[in-house]
């Protein structure tokens, strides 16, 4: 349990615990959360509403958050204080199975990929 089964350059067989993958963390979440870089938000599964906040400082161009909504309510992407897109106001996810990648542009401001 939580071990794979690995080869090494001369061909044997090991049982090796499994390493991360890209570098992404993975989180579910039900609740209002500020977001981290590196993080992917995977937001509600019912009617819920709530709220994924950017970081407002500290973030080097080209990190990134993403979001999805898994349900059928509205997850607002705060902005905190900075633009998103080049535009002074919040994003909203407003339909079921819907994503959104944020990349900073290292002046925490915010551009959608």
């Amino acid at each position: 349990n939580g071990y794979v089964l690995s080869t090494n350059t001369t061909g044997q067989l090991a049982w090796v615990e499994q390493s991360s993958g890209g570098g992404w963390n993975y989180s579910p979440i039900t609740a209002n959360t500020t977001a981290l870089v590196g993080y992917h938000y995977s937001c509600g599964a019912g009617n819920e509403t709530f709220t994924v906040t950017l970081p407002a400082s500290g973030v080097s161009a080209g990190e990134e958050v993403r979001v999805k909504n898994m349900g059928t309510g509205t997850i607002t992407i705060a902005r905190n204080g900075n633009n998103i897109d080049g535009v002074a106001s919040d994003y909203s996810l407003d339909v079921r199975y819907s994503a959104v990648t944020l990349v900073s542009d290292g002046n925490n401001n915010w551009e959608i990929i």
